[in-house]
């Protein structure tokens, strides 16, 4: 949050054509969803490798040295 790394979580899942997974709301594991997210979604992309802190710091628009504040 404001540059500053406030947590991390491990991913232990896989994309499938048979998941059901969504952006904006939560499935309960059953096929109809629940928890919509009430606002906007804008900006969304999906990588098949972790992302280095560099590279989110460039996707954000960050032109600084990493470990400098805004």
């Amino acid at each position: 949050m404001d540059g500053v790394l406030e947590g991390t979580h491990t991913v232990n899942f896989n994309f499938s054509a048979d998941n059901l997974w969504s952006i904006g709301q939560e499935w309960d594991g059953g096929p109809i969803a629940s928890n919509f997210l009430i606002g906007t979604v804008d900006d969304v992309r999906i990588y098949d490798y972790a992302l280095s802190y560099g590279e989110v710091a460039g996707l954000a628009g960050r032109t600084l040295p990493f470990d400098k504040p805004f």
